[in-house]
């Protein structure tokens, strides 16, 4: 286990003491207002165009929605 300098621990304790209390909030908010989970699924792709390609891309998904 490598061992933790000092001044990196001194830096990190405030932010380990919010943790668990933001923690503690977020659960608090989220039993005070149930919501209906989501039932959609969306998926995110990245198209890369080929040199001369764009225009023929941007026409394939111009009506797509």
């Amino acid at each position: 286990m490598p061992t933790v300098k000092r001044r990196t621990l001194l830096q990190a304790l405030p932010a380990a003491t919010f943790l668990p209390a933001s923690l503690w909030a977020a659960l608090q908010q989220d039993s005070a207002n149930p919501k209906q989970a989501s039932a959609g699924v969306y998926e995110l792709r990245v198209y890369h165009a080929a040199p001369g390609k764009l225009e023929d891309l941007l026409t394939r998904f111009a009506n797509t929605l």
